[in-house]
């Protein structure tokens, strides 16, 4: 069975030679492909090919399309990612500082309505809206 049909199999509770294998080997494509991290998180095409490397040799079931957490902050303004030679890329500085301005920021990005300014209340979890 192909790894599509073994996770297929056991949605649908049918039998399948093994279950199926999800390893979370983000960075590890890098070493794999000869890269450091910066280089490899700089083109979509090096994790690809890292991803893909890696679940040959390894033979699990599947690919992330995960990059890094790094990559959303870029978008939202960060503008220093921290590359580590012995692991995934992490956000080295943040401008935000509350939920308040993560919201903020985010709803102005997406145009979305959320009130402004945000103000946790009591017994509400932070991200629901008010009504």
């Amino acid at each position: 069975m192909t790894p599509i049909e073994i996770l297929n199999a056991s949605i649908q509770g049918l039998p399948a030679p093994r279950i199926p294998v999800f390893c979370n080997l983000l960075d590890q494509g890098a070493r794999e492909l000869g890269l450091s991290q910066q280089a490899y998180y700089a083109k979509g095409e090096h994790v690809a090919e890292g991803q893909l490397k890696m679940r040959a040799r390894y033979g699990y079931d599947n690919v992330w399309s995960l990059f890094y957490v790094g990559k959303e902050a870029e978008l939202l303004g960060c503008n220093k990612i921290l590359f580590s030679d012995s692991g995934t890329p992490n956000v080295s500085n943040s401008q935000f500082k509350t939920i308040a301005c993560i919201m903020f920021n985010f709803c102005n990005l997406h145009g979305s309505l959320w009130p402004v300014p945000f103000i946790p209340q009591r017994n509400r979890h932070p991200l629901q809206r008010a009504h």
